[in-house]
């Protein structure tokens, strides 16, 4: 025995961990967050940012995301192919954002706005899929 411990990877209990948990951050992460005054309504602003770290397999970050990035279900099927193709392939590209295809519209006024753009006037398209913009100069 050296005194060092055991690593937790020898226990083989990160999948348990992680169901056992998820069923408590499912019911009691909203209540946690609002037990912290202003911290909700800091989440709910444009570009707040939330980080999960050291908690497990992710549930406590699929409820953030579920209270604050919600989307409907095509967005979230987009999402999913932005993620899985076209953020690879802007990731590879030099001086790509790597944002793939998905944005929400205040990434793209972001955008807009740092290549000198005045203001995004959105277009209606008539469509349930897409958006689209008007980028003035």
């Amino acid at each position: 025995m050296t005194g060092g411990g055991v690593p937790y990877a020898d226990f083989a209990l990160h999948e348990a961990h992680g169901e056992q948990n998820r069923p408590v951050f499912a019911q009691e992460l909203a209540t946690w967050l609002d037990a912290v005054p202003g911290l909700t309504t800091r989440l709910q602003r444009p570009g707040a940012h939330l980080a999960d770290v050291g908690c497990g397999v992710g549930w406590g970050a699929i409820r953030l995301a579920d209270l604050f990035a919600p989307g409907d279900l095509l967005e979230r099927l987009f999402h999913a192919f932005s993620v899985l193709h076209c953020l690879a392939v802007g990731m590879a590209e030099p001086g790509s954002e790597a944002t793939g295809t998905v944005m929400r519209p205040s990434t793209l006024r972001s955008y807009a706005a740092r290549a000198g753009f005045s203001r995004v006037e959105d277009v209606e398209l008539g469509s349930d899929v897409f958006r689209g913009y008007r980028l003035v100069d």
